[in-house]
């Protein structure tokens, strides 16, 4: 409706602030990954909820990544071995 909402994320008050960096991370991908999935932001979404699911969506990502390359290493090695 073009009105400026101004809506703050609870701030993480965890005692390790290196987690708690991490953790307020995680709850900005959350929300960017609902904005972009066209849903409203959700301010209710739990700190510690948002850090594992982040670890566990990058573990995925690199297992993925780890796999693609692998993969190209192997088709690359092959090519090498067949004009040689």
């Amino acid at each position: 409706n073009g009105e400026d909402v101004e809506r703050a994320l609870r701030p993480v008050t965890w005692d390790d602030k290196i987690l708690a960096s991490a953790a307020s991370m995680a709850l900005v991908r959350h929300q960017l990954g609902r904005i972009a999935g066209g849903k409203q932001p959700s301010l209710t979404t739990h700190p510690l909820r948002a850090f594992i699911h982040d670890n566990l969506d990058q573990a995925r990502a690199l297992h993925r990544y780890r796999r693609w390359l692998r993969a190209s290493l192997r088709s690359s090695d092959r090519a090498q071995s067949e004009s040689s």
